[in-house]
Order: structure tokens, then sequence, then C-alpha cells
């Protein structure tokens, strides 16, 4: 069936992304021809947001309990940029 499109979409904006790329996504993914597609594209914007934190939760579990092989790499980058990225993202 089809897959939940914050969650498609949130995989397409590179690294932690900003509310204005979400926003960029989203609108692009509104204005589509598909006549399914009825979506506003503030709260899609949102939704990717909230795709992109979750994300971001499943790497970490995966770290925390072992289940996923995470590089000291990321885990940096992620300790590094998650608060601030949160901070943008709040608003």
């Amino acid at each position: 069936g089809p897959g939940v499109p914050a969650t498609d979409l949130a995989i397409i904006v590179p690294g932690l992304g900003t509310p204005t790329d979400y926003a960029r996504v989203a609108a692009a993914y509104v204005a589509t021809p598909d006549t399914a597609v009825h979506a506003d594209a503030d709260i899609l914007a949102r939704q990717i947001a909230v795709a992109k934190v979750a994300t971001v939760v499943q790497i970490l579990h995966g770290h925390a309990t072992g289940s996923a092989n995470v590089g000291d790499d990321l885990l940096a980058w992620l300790t590094d940029s998650v608060p601030a990225w949160i901070q943008t993202i709040a608003g």
C-alpha cells in the first residue's frame, strides 16, 4: 500500500534539514498533479520534521540497545548537531 508521505519525504531532505527545507519539499509534493494528493503543505512540512526526529531517535535507540552499528563519526555529529537543530524546528 501507499507509504506515509512525511516519512517518505523526510529521506529526501539532506542531513537533518531546516524548516525551509521541509516547507520546500512539502510544497512541491502537494503541487503534484496527482489528484489523490490532498494535503496542506504547512501541516506536511511539520510532519516531515517529526519524521526526521523519529529517525534520529531510531538511530540513537539502535546504538543504545546494540541493535545497530552506529559509527562514532555519526554519533559525534548527532551529539553536536541535534540540540541546536531541535531548537530550529521547535518554533
